[in-house]
């Protein structure tokens, strides 16, 4: 048995934490402590207006990749919130854009993309979930309601 008895009691009321710190202390040493910044460092002589910072906050928000930006430029054509569309929310007006995007993805572009990738472009989704999306649509188109 490893024994290592402690210099400060483990039950002091006013201390209560200084065992298991002094405990750390002698078996990882000495904590080393690391600063990250969180915003990055001014351009030194640079100067920047107010729209050229508001155009940099506007490209952050900007979707990354071929089918995220068919799908915001899709929302923006017929009025939809991106945010929505490919959030969570599952209100009745949205599902039926929702599903026509995802028909659009898998039959408009090419190379045609795969179900698990439109599946990562909506959220969490499961690439069955597109698939039904996909099948709701062609049925749509077939019955001529779309």
């Amino acid at each position: 048995m490893n024994w290592q008895p402690l210099t400060t009691q483990p039950f002091d009321p006013k201390n209560y934490r200084l065992p298991t710190i002094e405990r750390r202390r002698r078996l990882m040493g000495k904590p080393v402590r690391e600063t990250v910044r969180s915003d990055p460092p001014p351009c030194v002589g640079v100067q920047q207006d107010h729209h050229v910072r508001a155009w940099e906050r506007w490209k952050l928000t900007m979707p990354i990749g071929r089918l995220s930006r068919h799908v915001f430029k899709r929302c923006v054509e017929l009025g939809a919130n991106y945010n929505d569309i490919v959030g969570p929310t599952r209100h009745r007006n949205l599902i039926p854009i929702r599903h026509l995007l995802m028909w659009e993805l898998r039959n408009l572009l090419n190379p045609s993309p795969s179900l698990p990738e439109i599946a990562a472009v909506f959220g969490k989704r499961d690439h069955t979930g597109v698939w039904y999306a996909i099948d709701k649509v062609e049925t749509r188109k077939r019955e001529g309601k779309l």
